[in-house]
């Protein structure tokens, strides 16, 4: 679910995204919004997250959108091997314009 906010407490939920016009998109998780020089929010999450039984392949993805609810998807940024447990991913826009990403890998080190 996505919410906007015009005083800093009160939210207005606006529903759930859509990531290339599928509401509310199975297997998506751990959104990392950022907004870009050009207005436009871009997301990172975490893909493909299934019930452990289920071996999907997941990855961090990308996305775009002009709103913030209407997002469409950029790309694979990160393919995750199998039976790594990455997750979280949040992202930083460095002063050269570079693009800093980190994620957890749960409790180990």
């Amino acid at each position: 679910m996505v919410g906007q906010t015009s005083d800093g407490t009160a939210v207005n939920p606006l529903g759930p995204i859509t990531l290339n016009g599928v509401a509310n998109p199975a297997g998506v998780v751990d959104p990392d919004a950022f907004r870009l020089p050009d207005g436009r929010i871009r997301l990172a999450y975490l893909a493909g997250l299934t019930a452990p039984s289920n071996p999907a392949p997941r990855a961090i993805c990308l996305a775009d959108s002009a709103d913030g609810v209407n997002f469409t998807v950029v790309g694979s940024a990160y393919d995750i091997p199998a039976g790594d447990m990455i997750t979280d991913p949040s992202l930083a826009r460095l002063a050269d314009g570079s693009w800093l990403m980190a994620m957890s890998r749960g409790s180990r080190r």
